[in-house]
């Protein structure tokens, strides 16, 4: 009857069934624990790709609003000139006006 009740090491039976539970909980732990961190690298993962895409997408605007900025900054290079030619042309005539009412 002695014998029953331990195992070869001199354990209770009843203290061996305790440790395999805890064993269990433990495994238990560490796999619902190993789960979460596999789904917040998951999260991680999927956050990355959005950010990855959001941030090329801001970057083809970039591109475009600069685009925008070069072709106006080259239309007010071109009004500036124009300005200039008006302002001599106009010279130019009232120089002439003056002239014929000598």
């Amino acid at each position: 009857m002695n014998s029953e009740l331990f195992d070869r090491n001199g354990l209770n039976k009843k203290d061996t069934m305790k440790r395999g539970e805890i064993l269990n909980s433990v495994e238990g732990l560490e796999q619902e624990r190993l789960r979460e961190f596999s789904e917040k690298i998951s999260k991680f993962i999927e956050k990355a790709r959005l950010l990855k895409k959001e941030n090329l997408q801001l970057r083809k605007r970039v591109g475009e609003l600069e685009e925008i900025i070069n072709r106006q900054t080259e239309e007010i290079e071109n009004l500036k000139q124009e300005r200039v030619l008006f302002r001599h042309e106009i010279e130019q005539i009232m120089r002439e006006l003056e002239d014929l009412d000598l």
